[in-house]
């Protein structure tokens, strides 16, 4: 059984990760951008990353597609991937997350697609990893967050408390997802922040 920074070193090999990855500005924390002129939320910074980790871009072809093999006129959505994914480990955990970025609050059409077919991808990664590297991502938990602008907000960053599963292999109800408020153009927060229970 391979170890979490073997199979870290597999999804480098699968990945051009070196093309892809997010922004970094210290070596465990990992930056999410938007660079839409009309985009309020510009910026998270997530710190404390495990010193093993990989964290990808998932929207990094225009216009923000997942892949260049889809349609990008397809009215499904299913060209749309989410602004990042990170794996990472935290308290001894395995963790896959699954990052969307919005100025205001969105309808469930505006982001439920992005995770969903992020989501979808990833499964395919899962697949490469077993045909070819005898390893997989099943015992990764997966989690689902999606950052929002509210000007109005009380506290510079806060978390709504979690409903259903924290993690979902299957198709992602809006339960699933971990929102998360934000009341700047950027912010910065800790990864203990984003997977521990809020009270």
């Amino acid at each position: 059984m391979k170890s979490f920074e073997d199979i870290i070193n597999c999804l480098k090999d699968i990945f051009n990760w070196e093309e892809y990855s997010l922004d970094t500005l210290n070596v465990n924390n990992v930056v999410l951008t938007e660079h839409k002129p009309d985009a309020t939320l510009r910026k998270i910074e997530i710190q404390g990353l495990s010193e093993s980790y990989l964290a990808i871009k998932l929207d990094a072809f225009e216009p923000n597609q997942i892949s260049q093999y889809f349609n990008t006129k397809s009215k499904s959505g299913i060209n749309k991937g989410c602004d990042g994914v990170i794996f990472t480990c935290f308290d001894n955990f395995p963790y896959i997350i699954f990052c969307e970025m919005k100025s205001s609050y969105p309808s469930k059409k505006d982001y439920l697609p992005q995770l969903q077919n992020s989501n979808c991808f990833i499964d395919f990664i899962n697949i490469l990893l077993q045909e070819h590297y005898e390893c997989n991502l099943d015992d990764f938990k997966r989690k689902y967050i999606l950052f929002y602008r509210d000007r109005e907000a009380d506290e510079a960053i806060s978390l709504t408390k979690f409903k259903g599963k924290a993690s979902s292999p299957d198709k992602i109800k809006d339960n699933a997802v971990n929102k998360v408020v934000v009341k700047y153009r950027s912010i910065t927060t800790n990864l203990i922040k984003l997977l521990t229970k809020p009270k």
